[in-house]
């Protein structure tokens, strides 16, 4: 073998030796444009090389290379093949590169853990089982009508898309509720209300025009400086929606004033408002699902919005009730600002000792009472005249004598023991329709409903009136009698046999009321009943709804009208 021949040869293996071991070269903007970095082992921080959170896309040849969120290969990863990534927003890493080191060759890696594959021309979508991104997998780059026929129908808990646009279905054929997703990684499912509810899914064709309020929320957005609100129409997330991911002074400018019924906020809490330029009664939401902005007041009232600092100090008293909380035996306590649950309300789940902090000071007219027994007590501090309420409904505080009169509430301790005479007259039963922790809601067809309009009937109270001469005598009159019309306050599971799972009962309220004792010498004063009849009012009383839930038929009764849908858990019961 001559010299010239065995260099050849040596210089040969070198290059292919550089080939093997080259690493990663990093590209400031998407496309592998602007500047770059090109490395062929690990960096342990890119602070230290000025390239901290500015990598855009990337070209990895020779092997395996993990990049990393936070420096020291900590916080979010991902593995990347060898091949050209024109754009790290598909894996949710844009200007959000730390840190990189090779993988052996040696390393197994579970299939979760990598990019999307770059070589794969065709787009794709990668459905999960579990929230971020683990447990079965089921990808795809064509369209499935029915994932029933795959093993996958109503489990998938998040989704990496890439290459293009996906349009994900609660129902098969791609049908019911539809929400596109651009590319990129979609942790959990639930922020657009489909975990576990995927039933179908198709490409959307880059020529097709999609509505901004067809797209789930950009999944490439950075969680912090751009959190996200989404309100709906409709309540349960149903309907027309509107999304901000920046303050909004005046609802009448995006043409949704005074409609928000329910909401989706992620990213950070949010402060919104009834009247514009973030005044009038506000509210604070955390993050979460909010199925109903009835509880906490604000149903078709918000008229302004704005995303709170990190550093601000809330009150508790200022935010709405946990959305992320478990429900099932949590006690709560939700007053409402007219009888018959109208109105403006207040919700809270812990002791509030005056009433004038939270603006609801002598305002509250009725209550529904959850999962324990609270004390209502006239003045603040828990001082002067109070009550005991048990769970259930109080269409009416004016049998107990406490309308507009409320200052401080607490909840009753299960050991604690309670005389008969601090009780409130009994109320109508309630029926717990809040979601329980890890809970699957369904959407069921309402197939009827029938507005129920009430009896005339009558009202009666109590006054004083004068007496001529001698001494008055103390006079404590009957029970004051009102016949209240409950909402939904009952619900059993129908078994197969179609049957009447809720029931609605004529709330009679009534309440003892004491007789101020007068002493005069020439007149006296005592108590007497007056009555008088009370028309049937045209506005229905209830509505009367039937449901079908995986061809069982149910029915409940409902204090509002119903949309075209109902939300309910696995065994069919209402859920709010």
């Amino acid at each position: 073998m001559n010299a010239k021949f065995k260099t050849a040869l040596a210089m040969a293996a070198v290059a292919i030796s550089a080939q093997a071991v080259a690493g990663p070269t990093f590209y400031e903007r998407e496309d592998f444009q602007g500047r770059s970095f090109t490395t062929e082992q690990q960096v342990r921080n890119f602070e230290r090389i000025g390239f901290n959170d500015r990598a855009s896309s990337v070209v990895v040849t020779g092997s395996r290379w993990e990049v990393c969120e936070d420096a020291r290969f900590s916080g979010r990863c991902v593995v990347l093949r060898p091949g050209r990534y024109p754009s790290l927003a598909a894996m949710g890493l844009n200007n959000r590169v730390s840190s990189v080191r090779s993988v052996s060759r040696n390393t197994r890696i579970d299939n979760s853990r990598y990019a999307p594959d770059p070589d794969v021309a065709a787009a794709q979508v990668v459905f999960y089982e579990g929230e971020g991104f683990q447990g079965r997998t089921f990808t795809t780059n064509q369209q499935v009508g029915n994932f029933d026929r795959v093993g996958f129908n109503d489990r998938a808990s998040s989704a990496v898309v890439s290459g293009e646009r996906w349009e994900v279905c609660e129902d098969t054929r791609f049908s019911g509720r539809c929400i596109v997703l651009r590319p990129g990684r979609y942790p959990s499912l639930a922020a657009m209300g489909l975990n576990n509810r995927i039933s179908s899914v198709r490409d959307v064709s880059k020529n097709d025009q999609i509505d901004n309020n067809r797209y789930a929320p950009d999944p490439n957005a950075a969680a912090g400086p751009t959190a996200q609100v989404v309100f709906y129409e409709g309540e349960g997330f149903q309907g027309r929606s509107f999304t901000t991911e920046q303050q909004v002074g005046n609802f009448d400018r995006v043409g949704f004033n005074d409609r928000a019924s329910s909401a989706v906020v992620s990213g950070d809490r949010w402060e919104v408002c009834e009247d514009t330029r973030f005044s009038g009664r506000c509210v604070v939401l955390r993050p979460g699902r909010y199925p109903s902005l009835a509880a906490m007041g604000l149903n078709n009232r918000i008229s302004s919005v704005r995303d709170v600092s990190k550093n601000d100090q809330i009150d508790n008293n200022r935010y709405a009730p946990d959305p992320n909380a478990a429900v099932g035996g949590n006690a709560q306590v939700v007053f409402y600002e007219r009888e018959g649950f109208q109105g403006r309300s207040f919700t809270t789940e812990q002791q509030v000792g005056n009433f004038e902090r939270v603006g609801f000071n002598d305002r509250a007219s009725s209550a529904v009472v959850f999962g324990d027994r609270w004390e209502v007590c006239e003045d603040a501090r828990f001082s002067g005249r109070c009550a005991v309420l048990r769970p259930g409904r109080y269409p009416s505080l004016a049998a107990m004598g406490l309308n507009d009169r409320i200052s401080s509430v607490r909840d009753v301790s299960k050991n604690d023991q309670i005389e008969n005479h601090r009780y409130a007259p009994s109320s109508d039963s309630v029926y717990d329709n809040r979601r329980r922790n890890d809970e699957r809601l369904y959407q069921a067809s309402v197939t009827s409903v029938h507005a129920v309009a009430g009896t005339p009937g009558q009202r009666c109270w109590v006054e004083q009136e004068q007496v001529p001469g001698g001494q008055s005598s103390i006079n404590v009159p009957g029970a004051i009698v009102g016949a209240v019309l409950g909402g939904v306050i009952g619900h059993q599971v129908g078994s197969g046999r179609g049957n009447d799972i809720a029931t609605v009962g004529g709330a009679v309220v009534g309440g003892a009321v004491g007789a101020n004792v007068g002493r005069g010498q020439q007149t006296a004063t005592r108590d007497v009943q007056r009555c008088e009849n009370v028309p049937s009012q045209f506005r229905p009383d209830y509505w009367d709804v039937t449901y079908n839930f995986r061809g069982q038929d149910h029915r409940m009764q409902m204090t509002t009208a119903p949309g075209a849908t109902v939300t309910v858990n696995e065994r069919g019961e209402p859920r709010s």
